[in-house]
């Protein structure tokens, strides 16, 4: 798997999260200390966030401190970001109606 798919992938299982947390791009990002255009590119696999903005975006998900990079480092050598995301999608339910606003 190459970095753009791990980079798609990774904006998927973090919106998925996010919207399962009832929350809108606008409220999350404000929550986590972040800009909305900097959650949207990453939910849209257009940018790579920094460091920081990785950690408050896992903070803000509950996910362990690292896993954005560990998902992506499992994405280099193998099907680990394919499955994670199977996996995110069967145990648990659909998300609600997107409350996100696009430009």
């Amino acid at each position: 798997m190459n970095d753009a798919r791990a980079l798609q992938i990774i904006g998927e299982l973090v919106r998925e999260h996010r919207l399962r947390l009832g929350h809108s791009q606008q409220d999350f990002a404000l929550l986590a200390g972040l800009r909305t255009q900097t959650l949207r590119f990453f939910e849209k696999g257009h940018r790579w966030p920094g460091e920081e903005v990785r950690r408050k975006i896992e903070e803000g998900l509950g996910w362990r401190p690292g896993s954005i990079t560990q998902f992506r480092d499992q994405g280099q050598t193998g099907p680990g970001l394919d499955a994670a995301l199977k996996t995110l999608r069967s145990i648990v339910p659909a998300s609600p109606p997107s409350t996100d606003v696009q430009p």
